[in-house]
């Protein structure tokens, strides 16, 4: 899995919660908050569990992601119920941001740890 690509569809989820937002349409809560649905939960599952699971750097991507996607249906919950301020303040929020940081951090630690064994 390009993992590049996996960071970057993380990021679209902002996009679409804006959408959302812009358009005061739903969000399906069930789909956000599968951590094991996205790109990054399948190959954590799978490929990444087999090639990288003894790695502490790997069980700390795999808190951030359940993190982020518990973040995001926060998000999503908001917009459903059209609190659609707080859920932009929630996008440019500390818990929100700091999620999906920590899941491109975690990625990046866990690239340079692999290319360096």
């Amino acid at each position: 899995m390009d993992l590049e690509s996996a960071i970057s569809k993380h990021a679209e989820w902002k996009v679409k919660f804006r959408a959302a937002i812009g358009k005061k349409s739903q969000m399906d809560i069930a789909q956000v908050s599968n951590i094991h649905q996205c790109e990054i939960g399948c190959w954590l599952d799978h490929e990444g569990k087999q090639q990288n699971g003894h790695l502490p750097e790997f069980a700390h991507l795999i808190d951030a992601h359940k993190q982020f996607h518990v973040a995001a249906a926060r998000v999503a919950s908001l917009i459903n119920v059209g609190q659609y301020s707080a859920a932009e303040n929630m996008l440019n929020g500390p818990v929100y941001t700091g999620v999906s940081s920590q899941i491109a951090t975690g990625i990046m630690k866990l690239k340079k740890f692999v290319a360096n064994a």
